[in-house]
């Protein structure tokens, strides 16, 4: 009888570990794939925003920014990287549930008191894209653009 009881209370303590052990290494599965995805999705944001800059952007169209203002909008990506394309504000914040999609990067830009047509942009990569913002786990790169 005592044997019985002992191993019930070894296996109360390791099944709930061994759970949450699973479960973290799934979240950590997703950090790490985002880490090695996140450059190639930087290229690609950045890509978009000089496109964009020059009125022939293809997910975000044509930006209009007086040298004073700021400017913030998000792209879409699918958990193989591919761009799925603007992502309204509201979606952001509340967060999208476009099919496929796994990533948001947040483009972030505002002028650069010292020069005068240069900007500074920043991306956050950000998963899950199905989270509120204030939930998501992200990682940020920073940069100045002509």
């Amino acid at each position: 009888m005592l044997e019985v009881v002992v191993s019930l209370g070894v296996l109360s303590v390791a099944i709930p570990l061994s759970v949450a052990g699973i479960a973290g290494s799934a979240n950590s599965d997703a950090a790490s794939r985002m880490d090695s995805m996140a450059p190639s999705m930087v290229t690609a944001c950045l890509s978009e925003y000089r496109a964009a800059r020059g009125g022939e952007g293809e997910s975000a169209g044509k930006l209009e920014s007086p040298a004073g203002s700021e400017e913030v909008w998000a792209i879409g990506f699918a958990s193989s990287g591919e761009s799925l394309g603007k992502v309204a504000a509201e979606d952001y914040q509340s967060g999208c549930r476009k099919n496929g999609m796994t990533y948001l990067a947040r483009l972030e830009n505002e002028p650069v008191k010292e020069s005068g047509s240069a900007r500074k942009v920043r991306v956050s990569i950000e998963f899950p894209a199905v989270a509120p913002a204030a939930q998501r786990q992200g990682i940020e790169f920073f940069t100045r653009l002509p």
